[in-house]
């Protein structure tokens, strides 16, 4: 039974670290789509398009970041 035990046990810290890890890459990940989608715009966007475009969407952003 203790053999039997710790490898349960060694499973069962892996999926944890493996849930962790894939976790933070999945916000990392995300966090790096927004900032690359808002940088993209923000460039490509005139002068008057990114002053109504940028204050509403960082706005929105940074409900995101609180609230995620």
């Amino acid at each position: 039974t203790h053999t039997y035990m710790t490898y349960i046990r060694q499973i069962y810290t892996i999926y944890i670290h493996t849930y962790i890890h894939m976790y933070i890459y999945y916000y990392i990940c995300m966090y790096a789509c927004m900032y690359i989608c808002m940088y993209t715009r923000v460039r490509a966007y005139t002068h008057t398009h990114i002053h109504t475009y940028t204050y509403t969407h960082t706005h929105i952003y940074i409900y995101t970041y609180i609230y995620i």
